[in-house]
């Protein structure tokens, strides 16, 4: 379809548009889509936005080589004549490229000797920036540094992991909620319990992240499964006065949204010692 636009009209997202999209969008062919789908997968790869001429994603993501960084320099040439020519041009290259293995520093953490379990925060916190970061112990991309290894032991009702004493609700609640519900959701589930000695609370980001998968695409307990499916979990940190931070248990990481937002609720307690 021909652009029958104003001269100065800009279509599409910031960022993800060429800049023939821009400066004369009268002359945009296929090639225009091809740059935007190399910025998406850029992200998907660095969790940012590449840079103005600057695609070296070997020096952010250890897993990709040299090989990658040439893929996104011709991907993300500002002339698209000098880009992939076709949708085929380009899938064949990205088909040779290959990742790295993770480094072993990405192996799942273990109780220190001497501890029966790995000790999480559970009190509530209002952080953000990199005080966020230290806190919840996590990477630039919001995933945890050190994940931790699951010793998941599965109930009726409940799953205990014994390698942080926690227990949490086998299922997530029914529906999303927002996080003001979410707190109420879980005065419910202490309103319905006998025993009151440990009561269901909202996680702490920590806590959510350690059911997270030990590495990338781990068979781990913590990986979104049928018996433990991947949602957007509410936890009881703050962001302020009015957002709150949540995990995606589907792609591993944690962020923030405004309070009014859906999400699913996983209730948790702690285990005598």
């Amino acid at each position: 379809v021909a652009f029958s636009g104003p001269a100065n009209m800009q279509i599409g997202s910031p960022y993800y548009t060429p800049p023939e999209q821009r400066t004369n969008p009268g002359a945009v062919d296929g090639r225009a889509d091809l740059y935007s789908a190399a910025v998406l997968l850029y992200r998907m790869l660095t969790g940012t936005i590449p840079g103005m001429q600057s695609f070296s994603l070997s020096l952010v993501n250890p897993r990709c080589d040299r090989g990658w960084d040439e893929f996104f320099v011709r991907a993300l040439k500002w002339n698209p004549d000098d880009r992939f020519q076709s949708a085929g041009e380009m899938l064949a290259m990205l088909d040779r490229l290959t990742l790295h293995p993770a480094a072993d520093d990405t192996l799942c953490r273990l109780p220190e000797p001497g501890e029966q379990v790995i000790r999480l925060r559970s009190e509530p916190a209002n952080v953000g920036g990199r005080k966020a970061r230290a806190l919840f112990e996590t990477g630039p991309l919001g995933r945890p540094l050190s994940p931790v290894c699951n010793r998941l032991e599965t109930g009726a009702d409940t799953v205990l992991d014994r390698a942080t004493g926690l227990v949490w609700q086998g299922r997530t609640s029914v529906y999303p909620l927002s996080w003001r519900a979410a707190h109420d959701h879980v005065d419910q589930l202490n309103a319905a319990e006998a025993d009151a000695s440990a009561p269901w609370r909202l996680p702490t980001v920590n806590e959510l992240l350690s059911l997270l998968p030990a590495s990338d695409g781990s068979p781990e307990p913590g990986a979104a499964t049928a018996a433990w499916p991947g949602k957007w979990l509410w936890s009881c940190d703050r962001h302020g006065r009015y957002e709150s931070w949540y995990v995606n248990m589907d792609m591993g990481f944690a962020g923030v949204q405004d309070q009014t937002c859906l999400n699913h609720v996983r209730a948790v307690r702690t285990v005598a010692p």
